[in-house]
């Protein structure tokens, strides 16, 4: 949605080709896009862009889901003690770490009590 109203990029265009709203940014490393149940998107400076569909969950609420999303993507990439994405596989498999947090987070009512564990993130992947 935020795509739409600042660059008048639609949902679809962004998750397809998000360096559409990289090019549309200044200065950036990179750029993030998540669209619910679409699956998410990123693509980075050097050139490294990735998709990952959504995982499916059954939805209670979307409160905090987003700020799951941003936040398991960074914890991925702290973890992996990298400070920016270099591969492909890093930015995919950053990518489906925020993914699945924000997922998880869907799962449950309330925007804080539903941010889920790094157990319940590292289970989703695996499943």
């Amino acid at each position: 949605e935020e795509a739409q109203w600042l660059l008048g990029i639609s949902a679809k265009d962004a998750l397809a080709t998000p360096q559409l709203v990289f090019d549309r940014l200044q200065p950036k490393l990179g750029v993030l896009v998540s669209a619910g149940e679409l699956g998410a998107s990123c693509y980075f400076h050097q050139g490294i862009s990735c998709a990952v569909p959504a995982f499916p969950v059954h939805v209670e609420e979307t409160t905090g889901a987003g700020d799951a999303f941003l936040a398991g993507f960074i914890f991925s990439l702290l973890r992996d003690k990298q400070a920016t994405i270099t591969t492909e596989k890093s930015a995919r498999d950053a990518l489906r770490f925020a993914s699945a947090a924000g997922a998880l987070t869907c799962t449950k009512r309330g925007a804080i009590s539903a941010q889920p564990s790094l157990k319940e993130i590292q289970d989703l992947l695996q499943a």
